[in-house]
C-alpha cells in the first residue's frame, strides 16, 4: 500500500487522498493554508476526523462550510473543532443520500441502490442527492428514476458547477416530456394555444 505519512504531515493529504481533487490547488486547501496562518485554527485542531468529515462534500460546499466557521467571532468560541463539526453536521443534515433520511428511504431500494453506487464511484457526493432531489425523484416509477440517474452519469460533470441544480434540470425536462405527453391526451388542458397533435 500507500506509505504513511511521517509524523506531523499535514492532515490535508489525507484530505486529497479522500476526495477526487482534479485541481492541481483545490480553494479549499488554499482556504486552509490561510486559516492556519491566521491562526484561524491549527494544525493539531484539524485532525483526521475533521478531514474524514470534509470529504463527504464536494469541494463548494467544503468551502462554503470554511467561510461561515469564519464569519463567526470566534474569540469568542472555547471550543473551535466543536463549533466547526456543528456547522459540518448542519450541512450534512442538509444532504440525504444516507439512510437516515427519510426522503431517501421513500425511494425504490433499485434508486438507492443506484444512488449510492454514483456516491462510491465519486460521481456525485452524498451532499449533491439532497432532499429536494429525493422528493422530486419519488414522483417517477423506479425505471424512470434511474433513466435520469444515468443521463447525470453519462455526462461529463467535472464542468458543472452545481450538480443538485444539474440533477433538477434533467428531472424539470423529464416532468415536461411526461407532462406534455398527458396534455395531449387529457381535453382538460389549461386554455391557450392547443397542444400539436402527436406524429
Amino acid at each position: 500500500g500507500p506509505p504513511s505519512p511521517p509524523l506531523g504531515a499535514s492532515p490535508l493529504t489525507t484530505w486529497a487522498g479522500m476526495t477526487s481533487g482534479t485541481e492541481s490547488t483545490p480553494a479549499f486547501w488554499l482556504m486552509l493554508e490561510r486559516m492556519f496562518k491566521s491562526g484561524t485554527i491549527s494544525m493539531d485542531e484539524f485532525d483526521y476526523d475533521l478531514c474524514a468529515e470534509f470529504s463527504n462534500f464536494p469541494e463548494p460546499i467544503a468551502v462554503e462550510i470554511l467561510q461561515k466557521y469564519q464569519e463567526a467571532d470566534l474569540s469568542t468560541i472555547k471550543n473551535r473543532v466543536g463549533f466547526l463539526k456543528g456547522i459540518i453536521r448542519r450541512y450534512s443534515e442538509k444532504g440525504c443520500a444516507d439512510s437516515s433520511s427519510s426522503a431517501f428511504r421513500a425511494l425504490p431500494f433499485s434508486v438507492q441502490v443506484k444512488i449510492d453506487t454514483l456516491v462510491a464511484m465519486r460521481v456525485l457526493s452524498r451532499y449533491d442527492v439532497n432532499e429536494d432531489c429525493c422528493r422530486e425523484l419519488q414522483q417517477f416509477d423506479e425505471y424512470t428514476a434511474i433513466d435520469i440517474l444515468n443521463r447525470l452519469q453519462a455526462v461529463d460533470l467535472s464542468t458543472v458547477r452545481s450538480k443538485p441544480a444539474y440533477l433538477m434540470g434533467i428531472i424539470r425536462m423529464k416532468k415536461t416530456k411526461q407532462g406534455h405527453k398527458r396534455n395531449v391526451r387529457s381535453p382538460q388542458g389549461a386554455r391557450g394555444p392547443k397542444p400539436l397533435p402527436p406524429p
